[in-house]
């Protein structure tokens, strides 16, 4: 499994290695959306996974309504934390 990011918005979806990238393909794919969302998570066999710890009261990391003007500052790559394990 590896750590992806997906843009979501309504109807559609897209998952790419970074959570610029991702937006940006969302609003290439679709052009007429004017936001989206952004999580973390892990992907594995064309499946995409977020992962929350309701013991340790923690989710992934997410952006929400992102705009295609947005897009351009959120992080270039994966972060470090969203590829820790979980605690048990």
């Amino acid at each position: 499994m590896t750590i992806k990011y997906q843009a979501y918005g309504k109807g559609s979806q897209i998952t790419r290695d970074t959570p610029r990238a991702a937006a940006l393909a969302y609003f290439e794919q679709e052009p007429n959306r004017r936001k989206c969302d952004v999580t973390a998570g892990r992907s594995e066999g064309g499946f995409f996974t977020r992962i929350y710890s309701l013991r340790h009261g923690t989710g992934p990391t997410n952006w929400s309504d992102v705009t295609p003007k947005t897009a351009l500052e959120l992080p270039n790559v994966a972060s470090e934390s969203d590829s820790a394990p979980i605690p048990a």
